[in-house]
Formats: C-alpha cells, sequence, structure tokens
C-alpha cells in the first residue's frame, strides 16, 4: 500500500470517529446548558474539553468492531469525558498546574474552590448519565472511580523519605490512568464475558503505556508544551521519571511490552484484535512517540 492509499484507508476509519467525537461534545455542551453551572463557566469550556480525547477514541474504534450501537457508543463517551474532565480538574488543582492545552488551568481562572466543585459536579453527572444508560456498567464504573482515587492519594502522601521503586510507580501509574481506559474498553464490548474482560485489560495496558510515557515527558520536557510540565520532580513524586534508572529499567522498552501485550491479550478476537491495533497506531502511537521523544534525545546526548 502507497502513502496515498494509506492516507485514503486512515480518513475512512476515522470519519465514524471523529463524527462520533462531535456528538459527543455536543452532548456535554447540552448538558451544561441545561444547568446554571453552564453559563458560569462559559470561557472556560474550551480548556474543560478540547483534548485529544483519546479514550472515547478507544470506545468508538472498539465499539464499531463489536457491533455495538452508536448511540451506546455517544454515551459511553459522554461519561468516560466528563469522568476524565473531573479528575484534571482535581490534578491542576493539587499539582498547581497553570496551563493545560494552551490555556490557564480552570483554577487559575476561577479559583481552587470553583474547580474542585466544577469536578465534583462531573462525577455526578457522569454517574447519572452512566446509570440512564446501562446500570449494568455501574459496579465497573464505582471500581474504576476508586482505583483512579487511591492511586492519587497514595502518590500525592508519600514523602520523599519512603522508597520510592519502579513497581510502585507503575502500580500507581495503572491505577491512575489505566483505570479509565479500561473502563472505555469494557464499555465497548458485547455480552461476552471473556471478551469483556480481555478488552478491560488490554485497557490497562495501554492506558498505563500511555502514563508512564507522560510521566516520562513530564521530566524530560520539549521545548514547546501546552501544559504545566516538570511539577512531579518538584513535588518528589514516584513515577517511573524517578525510578526507571535505579531500577535498571529502560521505559521506552517497557512502554513498547505494554502496548504489545495489550493487542496480544485479544488474539482470540481476530476482528478485535484488528480494530485494536489500528486504534494504537492511529490514535496513541504518535502521542506516545512524541511523549518519548524529548527522553530518547537525552539518552542519546
Amino acid at each position: 500500500m502507497n502513502g496515498s492509499q494509506k492516507s485514503s484507508a486512515s480518513s475512512l476509519i476515522q470519519d465514524p470517529v471523529c463524527e462520533g467525537l462531535e456528538v459527543v461534545r455536543n452532548l456535554i455542551e447540552s448538558e451544561l446548558d441545561k444547568s446554571t453551572v453552564g453559563t458560569l463557566v462559559r470561557d472556560a469550556r474550551p480548556g474543560l474539553f478540547g483534548g485529544k480525547m483519546l479514550r472515547s477514541r478507544l470506545i468508538f474504534h472498539m465499539g464499531a468492531a463489536a457491533g455495538l450501537p452508536a448511540s451506546r457508543l455517544v454515551e459511553c463517551a459522554t461519561t468516560v469525558e466528563m469522568i476524565h474532565a473531573a479528575s484534571l480538574l482535581h490534578d491542576d488543582v493539587v499539582d498547581g498546574g497553570v496551563m493545560r492545552r494552551g490555556q490557564p488551568t480552570f483554577w487559575m481562572k476561577k479559583g481552587t474552590q470553583a474547580a474542585i466543585l466544577m469536578g465534583d459536579w462531573l462525577v455526578s453527572r457522569a454517574a447519572g448519565h452512566l446509570h440512564n444508560t446501562d446500570a449494568a456498567l455501574f459496579p465497573d464504573f464505582i471500581l474504576t472511580l476508586q482505583e483512579m482515587c487511591d492511586a492519587e492519594i497514595e502518590q500525592e502522601l508519600r514523602t520523599e523519605s519512603q522508597p520510592n521503586d519502579w513497581e510502585l510507580a507503575e502500580s500507581i501509574a495503572r491505577r491512575k490512568t489505566g483505570s479509565l481506559f479500561g473502563f472505555s474498553a469494557r464499555c465497548a464490548a458485547s455480552d461476552d464475558p471473556d471478551l469483556r474482560d480481555a478488552l478491560r485489560q488490554a485497557g490497562y495496558d495501554i492506558g498505563t503505556a500511555y502514563q508512564l510515557a507522560d510521566d516520562i515527558q513530564d521530566m524530560y520536557p520539549p521545548e514547546s508544551t501546552d501544559k504545566t510540565l516538570g511539577l512531579d520532580a518538584k513535588d518528589g513524586k514516584c513515577t517511573v521519571a524517578c525510578t526507571w534508572l535505579a531500577a535498571g529499567i529502560d521505559p521506552v522498552l517497557r512502554v513498547k511490552t505494554l502496548t504489545y501485550d495489550s493487542a496480544e491479550r485479544l488474539a482470540g478476537w481476530p476482528a478485535i484484535q484488528s480494530a485494536w491495533r489500528t486504534f494504537v497506531e492511529c490514535e496513541i502511537h504518535p502521542v506516545i512517540s512524541h511523549f518519548m521523544e524529548q527522553f530518547a534525545m537525552e539518552k542519546v546526548s
């Protein structure tokens, strides 16, 4: 397949995904418009929901391969995006981040109290939205929230006097970020319980790989970026960026291994596995490569 054919094939794959993402954005805007909160935060909305929407992209790629209705995928993606936005609101307050997506963070515009409360509002809306969509997903949804909170608290409360190691750092990354990717993948599964479990674990793997790469970028930032970096190292947080050297582990290789493992978990479902590889190649690989670029240059120098 030549370059133009590859581009054409990618466009055919991306169009339904992009259409779905636009519906999700509109649905979130509608949720905001239905409440008094929407008017109060209108000027801060682009920073809330202007990201890459990788978790939603995962839902649309895998859900289409599983033959799920587009309406279900939209509802699940909307829930996931609201949870992700809430986590970023809280993260920026905790970390003191002043820029995200090229704009001042929400708490810089509206204050810390408003940022925390807005995050809580989004979680409550996401919960209600999911319950109305598919109540059977609720136990997994609650587990995901618990794991995200557990990891954030552990990372925040550990002090420099307590030993940090690679295993702990990867465990935090798996719960902190992998859990929501895992839930997203699970949302895109059919009624096959084995496929649900395999997709969830694949989501954990790819989400962990993404977070490891993001942690590395925080310590080895590029010359230009659209968000505040370097805060993890400044705060002495346990991430792979500060543990890889002592552990003798190559983080680039570990990210590649997790990415490979994620696809291998789906070997029993060839069509699903093919869609997963497309998702990773089109959506995840470019982002991770960008995150790791400066680290690779530092190693060479």
